[in-house]
């Protein structure tokens, strides 16, 4: 137990599944002890029937937040022990509704005292400690808790902005030339697409942001370069990337991400209505990254048909 107690919330699904199993395990011997026909996995399903006489597998799928296999799955065990049968509903013959039969009936009247022994007996374990008198409201906010946002969701978005604080956006200079040159000459490679315009953004990075309405934005981990990305005000208030270019074994980083969350924060505030980006179908984690800030695909770029591979993809993100 001492394991149990030192690794606490870390181990809590387990310890969990240990005292349900403990549990569900006594539950079975006091049926057994007491001789009475009846499977712990049975309760739902007899609880339910007892209250309203006759349910839906639809009703009982909501009831317990399950699926309608996992109800009909039950019902089928239950009604080959002759303990419960289907009945036509008389509105509609499509319908059918599960009650008790009358051997059903009577095991049924023999529950409700183990039951309130079964409830008095657990109210008294609740109050032997001083915390757990509270259990099931804290069951209940917790369940609420995991509704509003999963542990996935909690521990992936924790870690990846334990990831991202170690990545900076700043503005290109020339101490990242090196880094720069490298970057786009990967991105024009891997679209076969060395031209003239793309030599000159190598060439003359300065002449670029001074005179063609460019920003470069560089992604700095620990002092190394992770990523570019270079985007241009064209006239009709739409911003072009021109190359997005993340160090391979940097993607897990995030560091896309914060370089693209970057760019959207600064032209959100210059009256700016959409941004688009050309890009090769091959750059799958791009096009992911893309997708999860917002951006939809527009177009592919000189395809012959929509099944052609070689073809680029035009994504684009709309402020408006």
């Amino acid at each position: 137990m001492n394991f149990y107690k030192r690794v606490g919330e870390l181990i809590l699904g387990t310890r969990l599944k240990r005292i349900s199993d403990k549990l569900l395990n006594d539950v079975s011997n006091i049926y057994k002890k007491l001789n009475i026909p009846f499977e712990v996995s049975w309760f739902p399903i007899f609880y339910l029937l007892n209250e309203n006489r006759k349910l839906s597998v639809t009703e009982i799928a909501n009831e317990l937040e399950i699926t309608h296999s996992a109800v009909s799955q039950m019902i089928t065990i239950l009604d080959k022990r002759g303990l419960v049968k289907f009945i036509d509903d008389k509105n509609d013959k499509r319908r059918r509704f599960i009650c008790f039969t009358e051997e059903g009936k009577e095991l049924m009247s023999t529950l409700p005292p183990i039951w309130e022994a079964m409830q008095h007996s657990m109210q008294d374990i609740f109050s032997e400690g001083i915390n757990s008198t509270h259990i099931l409201s804290a069951l209940d906010e917790i369940e609420d808790s995991l509704e509003r946002e999963s542990l996935t969701s909690r521990v992936v978005k924790e870690v990846e902005q334990e990831e991202l604080s170690d990545v900076m956006i700043v503005d290109y200079d020339d101490s990242y030339y090196d880094c720069y040159k490298n970057f786009v000459l990967e991105w024009l490679i891997d679209k076969n697409d060395i031209d003239m315009q793309g030599v000159d953004y190598i060439n003359n990075p300065h002449r670029a942001v001074n005179e063609q309405n460019t920003t470069i934005l560089v992604a700095k981990e620990n002092n190394d370069c992770a990523g570019v990305i270079v985007y241009r005000r064209t006239e009709k208030n739409e911003i072009k990337i021109i190359f997005f270019v993340i160090h391979e074994k940097r993607e897990r980083k995030q560091v896309g991400k914060k370089l693209l969350n970057e760019m959207l924060n600064r032209t959100h505030k210059k009256n700016i209505d959409r941004i688009s980006i050309t890009l090769s179908r091959a750059s799958s984690e791009l096009i992911k990254i893309l997708k999860d800030a917002g951006f939809i695909l527009y177009a592919l770029d000189n395809a012959k048909n929509l099944a052609d591979k070689s073809a680029d993809l035009i994504m684009k993100y709309n402020f408006k």
